[in-house]
């Protein structure tokens, strides 16, 4: 029984030897025949690198974020430090507000957001009202800048004049231009900084008819009488158009705050009813879901009463 435990065990340890051993060049031959195929290697598709590459080069969320607080500073007429200051007083604000008023933890979050979207209203009204102001001078510049042209100065001198007869923001603009383009900046960069600055249809027409003259000539001074009469045309049906919208805007305005002056009414004349619907959690979860349906209906109102001119 030993000896043929031995020899059993001499098998097995030569077997295992042969089996560790390196294959010849008949044996690789024949192992490279029974290998199974290996399986395709997938390769990208177009739409794949592509989508890939984008990502890639997509700047990250903090890049947009510093380009959107850069467009809304240079569209105030504000630094860009000013900007974030007063984002971020809204939102410090806001939340202290909220402890003032003794909230629950769950609403700082939510007044530290209404003053920051408060914020965001006061920068988009001073946005809105200097890029109204200035498309009002406009026509008036673009008069300015034919009589000029007509009279014989070159298109840089009529700027020059144009920007001083008109008074802010448009004329200021129409300076930084100038002292743009006297820096060495070229035109279609400048130009494209002031369309930036005043992001309005009327402000890219005179960049694009400014820009067509210089590369192709003609004459300047009938094409602005023309778009300055179109923009005046233009203006009279905006002014009709906010006439027979103001109905809806209101409306809109009153039905999206008469719920939050009620419950702020409410809070500060009797807190003890108001406050085991406020300190439940399905009573939060109750408010935080009405308050998101009724910003919705007010962003849809507000759609509503906006027609594009």
């Amino acid at each position: 029984m030993v000896d043929l435990t031995v020899v059993l065990g001499g098998l097995l340890l030569a077997g295992g030897v042969f089996l560790l051993l390196p294959p010849g060049e008949d044996g690789a031959r024949l192992a490279r025949r029974l290998r199974p195929p290996a399986a395709p290697v997938p390769t990208a598709s177009a739409g794949l690198v592509l989508r890939r590459a984008a990502r890639q080069t997509a700047p990250s969320w903090t890049a947009r974020l510093g380009e959107r607080l850069r467009a809304e500073a240079a569209a105030t007429n504000l630094s860009l430090r000013t900007v974030i200051l007063l984002r971020g007083l809204g939102a410090g604000v806001g939340g202290l507000c909220g402890v003032l008023l003794h909230l629950p933890l769950p609403f700082l979050p939510v007044t530290a957001g209404l003053g920051l979207g408060l914020v965001g209203v006061f920068l988009a009204r001073r946005r809105s009202d200097r890029l109204r102001l200035a498309e009002e001078q406009l026509p008036a510049a673009l008069d300015l800048l034919a009589s000029a042209l007509r009279a014989g100065l070159g298109v840089q001198a009529a700027l020059e004049a144009a920007a001083r007869e008109t008074p802010p923001p448009l004329g200021d603009e129409l300076r930084r231009l100038l002292g743009e383009i006297r820096l060495g900046t070229p035109f279609a960069q400048a130009a494209e900084a002031l369309t930036e600055r005043l992001p309005g249809r009327e402000v890219r027409a005179l960049v694009v008819a400014l820009e067509v003259q210089r590369e192709t000539g003609g004459p300047l001074a009938g094409v602005l009488e023309t778009v300055a009469e179109t923009l005046r045309a233009r203006a009279r049906l905006r002014g009709q158009v906010q006439a027979l919208t103001a109905e809806v805007r209101l409306s809109a305005l009153v039905l999206g705050l008469l719920p939050a002056a009620l419950l702020g009414v409410l809070w500060l004349l009797s807190p003890g009813y108001i406050r085991p619907f406020v300190e439940a959690p399905a009573g939060q979860l109750l408010l935080l879901g009405a308050a998101g349906l009724q910003g919705l209906g007010f962003l849809l109102m507000r759609r509503l009463g906006e027609i594009d001119v």
